[in-house]
């Protein structure tokens, strides 16, 4: 299986549409912008490298954020299991050169001369820039939005459970309004997840359980509050370990 990189950003001029080569794998240096013509250009690159490859190829497409594309604009391709995309920023990313590990591939402009041996980049340099962007990048992504999803509910509910009778209803009452609030939103954004093995849907039971019209305080809190086996911050604990461990 051939792979192949491909980097979207503001190249200096002389680095613009180089290609490198090594063994199975290339590196393309792009500069495509966010107009209907650069994007019809990009485009027709990655159906090109598709297409000449017989299918035999796997696509990494990381693009630079000031360049205006985002992955939106390129979702046909993210249906393929061929290809992934993702975006990065200014000096944040895998993808650029670090002394402290001397991973990565990119500098400021350029590919850093430090990853090149005998005019090649140097295949090790690749594969670690590769395996992480392949393998372990869209883990960690999909971590983020679910902690970010659900993590503030899962500290409401740990809220209620430490909570003393005395604001027990208080807090409830408040986290009920905050829930309503965003219950559209939270359900809308946990259903575009898609996790790579059978899960409990403990969020849309509770969502649900909290937003009924039959609400009764007493059996909530026992059901999802009291009760280890439907508590949301062990739920999401759970959730994340298994992510880590796939």
């Amino acid at each position: 299986m051939k792979k192949k990189l491909f980097i979207n950003y503001t190249f200096e001029e002389n680095y613009n549409c180089l290609v490198h080569e090594l063994d199975n794998s290339i590196v393309y240096c792009r500069n495509y912008i966010n107009d209907e013509k650069d994007l019809k250009g990009l485009k027709d690159e990655l159906d090109s490298l598709i297409k000449q490859e017989n299918n035999d190829v796997e696509i990494i497409v990381l693009l630079h954020e000031s360049n205006g594309i985002k992955t939106e604009n390129l979702l046909n391709y993210n249906k393929s299991k061929q290809i992934k995309i993702y975006q990065f920023t200014e000096g944040n990313g895998f993808i650029y050169f670090k002394d402290s590990t001397e991973n990565g591939l990119l500098d400021s402009g350029f590919i850093s001369p430090y990853v090149f041996s005998d005019e090649k980049i140097i295949k090790k340099k690749f594969e670690i820039v590769w395996s992480y962007y392949w393998n372990y990048y869209e883990k960690e992504q999909l971590k983020k939005k679910i902690i970010n999803l659900f993590l503030p509910l899962s500290i409401d509910m740990q809220g209620l459970k430490e909570s003393n009778e005395g604001n027990l209803e208080e807090y409830t009452k408040a986290v009920i309004r905050e829930i309503k609030k965003n219950k559209k939103k939270i359900l809308l954004d946990w259903d575009e997840i898609k996790l790579p093995f059978k899960y409990d849907d403990l969020p849309v039971r509770l969502i649900a359980a909290i937003t009924s019209t039959k609400f009764e305080s007493d059996r909530f809190l026992k059901k999802y509050v009291y009760s280890d086996s439907n508590y949301l911050p062990t739920w999401l604990h759970n959730i994340v370990t298994d992510l880590e461990e796939q």
